[in-house]
């Protein structure tokens, strides 16, 4: 489309017959230099790279000063339910309990609408920044030391015939269902 405008308009211009343009010759150098300088300027114009406007400066300002005030919010939270749990006398896990989600705190360090680390939108890697890097990690290994118990758990409870395909004979094996049932209870799970 800009090839055919800039042709038309070079060709109107120096009044050319159409086979002007190309082969290149002495005679048309003057009608592809200006069909070049037209198309060069064209394309400038329609990709150029365009500062931001002020009303969407200021979206992104806001949206900085949120995930700054929600990453104190989420490390205070944090800190608060890790003294209750140092205080408190609870039985032992094999996973960490009382840790906000993955996918909550990779929302701080993850802008999912320009696709992009928050820090390249203008957030300051400060020692925040640094301690929600560390409360993902910690968050994600707590979630997958989870997943793996109860995968552990499940293949335990499948050879022994409580769950999966081998589990046809209710009677035979109450006292295995019952241990289950308990450790499904101890462990919080709404697998019960």
């Amino acid at each position: 489309m800009v090839f055919g405008i800039c042709s038309n308009f070079v060709m109107s211009v120096y009044d050319l017959p159409s086979d002007a343009l190309w082969p290149p010759s002495e005679k048309s150098y003057k009608a592809n230099l200006t069909f070049l300088v037209i198309a060069s300027a064209l394309l400038f114009k329609l990709f150029r790279c365009q500062k931001p406007s002020q009303k969407a400066r200021k979206v992104v300002e806001m949206r900085l000063a949120y995930l700054c005030e929600g990453q104190r919010l989420l490390l205070e939270s944090v800190r608060k339910k890790d003294q209750d749990v140092a205080q408190a006398a609870s039985t032992p896990k094999d996973w960490e309990e009382g840790l906000p989600e993955t996918a909550r705190v990779m929302g701080y360090l993850w802008d999912d609408a320009n696709e992009q680390p928050t820090t390249q939108l203008g957030l300051r890697p400060d020692e925040n920044h640094v301690a929600v890097k560390r409360l993902f990690n910690r968050a994600l290994r707590s979630e997958l030391m989870k997943a793996q118990v109860f995968t552990l758990k499940a293949r335990e409870l499948e050879q022994q015939g409580v769950i999966g395909s081998g589990c046809r004979r209710e009677n035979s094996q109450s006292g295995s269902k019952k241990a289950c049932e308990e450790w499904l209870t101890f462990h919080d799970s709404n697998l019960e």
